[in-house]
């Protein structure tokens, strides 16, 4: 039999974006080195706290960062390339009523507007400040079921679910949001529209600072170039809770 069905072409949108180069250096002297300490603390113990500040910075980047060039004067011109972050990139808005008198109902649009209409997964992650878990946890309804809500370690990560007949959605709380005025929202997210896109991957280079005549002691660089895509953007959701 013939096909009734009209034919179906879908072409994606160009867009472009930027790489951004993440560095970050540490030190110590050699008169630090040979310091008789109280406690071990020497270049490994400096590198790991170093790193865990490195890794939030460039997490922040990611999320909240905005595409643009900087041009340095007074250094040949040289030019920095920022990446734009997953934030900016969000198509879907969404804004919930904390105070609404069913709160059920409040919750069950929400996951409407977030499921409804752009082919993403039945199952996303939501990001949350801690004023929006705050007040979602108050809500009227919601509250009740608190008890029962089940809990799911995913990625080293405990998530709380949030089910619906649309999808679920997997809530944590997360203190970056807080830090960057998204105390008030919930930034879901779809992980099979990111991509990580790395020109160099994180590297770790040695250097002799009396050698180099920059200081007596020894340094420690790391180095990555990473940028961030957002596609599909309305597979995701930024959802302010009011």
């Amino acid at each position: 039999t013939d096909v009734l069905s009209p034919a179906v072409d879908f072409l994606p949108e160009k867009t472009k974006g930027y790489c951004q180069r993440f560095m970050f250096q540490i030190s110590i002297s050699n008169y630090a080195k040979m310091a008789d300490k109280e406690i071990k603390w020497d270049l490994n113990e400096i590198e790991e706290e170093a790193l865990f500040d490195y890794r939030r910075r460039m997490e922040a980047s990611l999320l909240f960062g905005r595409m643009d060039k900087i041009t340095i004067p007074g250094k040949g011109g040289k030019t920095i390339y920022l990446t734009g972050g997953i934030v900016g990139q969000i198509k879907n808005h969404y804004d919930l009523n904390s105070n609404a008198a069913d709160g059920n109902k409040e919750v069950v649009d929400m996951m409407k507007k977030v499921f409804m209409g752009n082919s993403g997964a039945k199952e996303r992650f939501a990001f949350a400040g801690s004023e929006a878990v705050a007040k979602i946890s108050k809500m009227n309804g919601v509250v009740k079921q608190q008890d029962a809500v089940k809990t799911e370690v995913i990625m080293g990560i405990t998530w709380s679910k949030m089910v619906s007949n649309f999808g679920t959605i997997n809530l944590a709380h997360h203190e970056i949001l807080d830090e960057y005025g998204f105390s008030d929202k919930l930034i879901i997210i779809d992980p099979q529209f990111l991509r990580k896109y790395q020109i160099e991957n994180l590297s770790k280079q040695n250097y002799n600072g009396r050698e180099l005549a920059i200081v007596n002691g020894d340094i420690v660089v790391f180095n990555e170039s990473a940028g961030v895509a957002v596609l599909n953007p309305n597979a995701h959701c930024i959802v302010t809770v009011s």
